[in-house]
């Protein structure tokens, strides 16, 4: 078993190479480390560099913890990535006990014991006894991992994830930086439907703050993560009454000269601050939508993985949060989606912020060659992958096919195994999908509200640009970026209706992909989604009137990029194996 292990480090050149000894001294070696520096102003990166030049170093340039552990993860290689600190020390045995685990198959996670590491000073030794107290009295005994509690929440000191999981919940949530990350991706794994389990044999030994000030700093933290916790899961502010009853002793406490009054003050004080800091900064509140049944919610914060994510809901209020669902997180980069529509004007600002992401696809799969213009066929696949359908598996329909193995949606598909039926009434596309797409059907027909009729079909220079309508096809002329200076000639073609077509080809597709250049709207106006119903459609169409239409139909509107917009059926997109009741709703009579 290939065991990476990924440390974010900062200005940590007094305790790196002794967290790196225990590492290289383990029982068991390491298949890679990969430390996610942050910008280190201190020796740190040199120390690593002539003790251990073969650690994989990498930028954080966002310089929070859960951005550097999210970098380790797009670089590890490992089937189970670990993670530790730089100020921790593992135990001797540490790799050989995760590696225990992970053989089981079913297990997906687990987390360690985290011991105090002998204190330097009293602030260490102050602190460590505080988190023993609060959060960190592991039990003796290891057990199942059910509930999202902050007991059973792993510290990312000491836990090991199977990295496919963590590319399936996009890692570490940048929203929460450096504190409560580690928590908020434990209870996302298990809403996932990960096994975790707690080992009390995994101990790793952890150094802590030793200043007043390195105090004061970590309680204000750990207030902003309380906060920004009850933001993400639910709840308004929260007033606990005991933190104020506890404050209160211990000023008594100060005054009678008891033992660490002092240290508490500040600890109960700086928590407080924190907590209220985060809770006007994140804005945790109510949003009423008054005199509307339907709206759309776009979370504030998008992953690069998933590009963003869209709930459309019938409410009559709904609670903002600093993302909508547990389940979207990562946020992997800076950028961001804010828009809430409660009114069909605003829809046009919808469109506006999605397109300023669609560039981001070709840097987002680097490892996947896409053949679609903006990537579009690599976005689907991911969606079909985090579903459980592979793509050998997968059946497509695409009508409109332009070229079949440049700037189209559907060869990345075929190339991986995939088949399907091509629609198109060009007979250059014809012969090219004979040379390159034998094993794809192809029908030589225009998809029509019409059938038995034919029709003018305006063949271009440029055969992805050919279309039904002469005033399309003079559009596409004018726009020098596109490459096309005439027509070439003028055909006439069989037109089939939708019906004929799905009964002519036996399946229901499913991916759809509908691009024909002037007709694309009209084709999904006459594809009846009540009865035939693609899993994803990738269609050439926008604005309102659309979107009302395939929202209308219970299709969600997953992206927007270039052109195209793509749509998910909300029936097998919101269940993790198709319908709940076990229905197969992409055939609604």
């Amino acid at each position: 078993m290939k065991i990476s292990v990924v440390i974010p480090v900062y200005n940590e050149e007094n305790r790196i190479k002794a967290t790196l000894d225990a590492i290289y001294n383990n029982s068991e070696q390491p298949y890679e480390v990969i430390v996610a520096d942050g910008g280190s102003t201190d020796k740190t990166i040199e120390i690593i560099k002539k003790y251990y030049p073969q650690i994989i170093v990498v930028n954080n340039t966002r310089r929070n913890a859960a951005s550097g552990r999210n970098v380790g993860i797009k670089r590890a290689k490992g089937t189970v990535i670990a993670f530790t600190d730089g100020d921790c020390i593992v135990d001797k045995d540490w790799l050989k006990h995760i590696r225990i685990v992970f053989e089981n198959d079913e297990i997906d996670g687990v987390g360690g014991k985290v011991l105090a590491a002998p204190p330097i000073n009293h602030y260490e030794e102050y602190w460590g006894n505080l988190a023993w107290k609060l959060i960190m009295n592991f039990p003796d005994e290891g057990y199942e991992v059910k509930e999202q509690t902050l007991n059973d929440a792993f510290v990312t000191a000491n836990c090991a994830y199977r990295r496919k999981l963590l590319y399936e919940i996009k890692g570490f949530n940048n929203f929460f930086a450096n504190n409560a990350e580690d928590v908020d991706l434990c209870w996302r794994a298990l809403k996932h439907g990960a096994k975790l389990r707690y080992e009390p044999s995994i101990i790793i030994y952890a150094h802590n703050v030793t200043t007043l000030h390195g105090i004061a700093k970590k309680s204000f933290r750990n207030g902003v993560s309380s906060s920004k916790l009850q933001k993400v899961y639910g709840g308004k502010f929260n007033y606990d009454p005991n933190i104020y009853k506890m404050l209160g002793k211990n000023i008594i406490g100060l005054i009678k000269k008891q033992k660490d009054a002092d240290l508490n003050c500040v600890e109960l004080i700086s928590h407080l601050a924190g907590k209220y800091y985060g809770s006007i900064k994140n804005g945790i509140k109510y949003l009423r939508f008054k005199d509307m049944d339907e709206c759309i919610i776009i979370s504030d914060k998008f992953d690069e993985t998933d590009i963003f994510e869209k709930y459309y809901k019938s409410v009559k209020s709904v609670k903002i949060s600093g993302r909508v669902d547990s389940d979207f997180c990562a946020n992997i980069t800076d950028e961001k989606v804010y828009v809430i529509v409660d009114d069909e004007n605003d829809f046009n600002k919808v469109q506006k912020s999605l397109e300023s992401v669609k560039d981001r696809i070709v840097s987002t799969f680097p490892e996947k060659k896409f053949y679609a213009e903006n990537g579009e066929d690599v976005l689907v696949s991911y969606e079909f992958e985090k579903k459980g359908i592979h793509i050998p598996d997968i059946s497509y329909i695409e009508i409109g096919v332009g070229e079949p193995n440049y700037k189209n949606n559907t060869f990345y598909f075929y190339t991986h195994g995939a088949k399907g039926v091509l629609v198109d009434p060009n007979p250059r596309c014809e012969e090219l999908s004979r040379q390159y797409r034998a094993s794809d059907r192809f029908v030589r027909a225009a998809v029509s509200d019409n059938s038995k009729k034919d029709i003018p079909f305006y063949v271009t220079d440029n055969i992805a640009y050919s279309s039904l309508h002469k005033k399309v096809v003079q559009e596409h002329i004018e726009d020098s970026s596109l490459k096309v200076s005439c027509i070439s000639e003028i055909i006439n073609t069989k037109t089939i209706c939708v019906d004929e077509l799905m009964a002519d080809v036996g399946f229901v597709p499913d991916l759809l992909s509908v691009d024909c250049e002037g007709e694309d709207s009209l084709i999904m106006q006459n594809w009846n989604l009540r009865k035939y119903r693609p899993k994803i459609i990738i269609v050439e169409s926008q604005g309102k009137d659309f979107f009302v239409y395939m929202t209308s139909n219970d299709y969600i509107y997953l992206a927007c990029m270039g052109n195209n917009t793509i749509w998910a059926d909300r029936f097998w997109y919101d269940c993790d194996k198709g319908d709940k009741n076990g229905v197969d709703r992409r055939i609604i009579q």
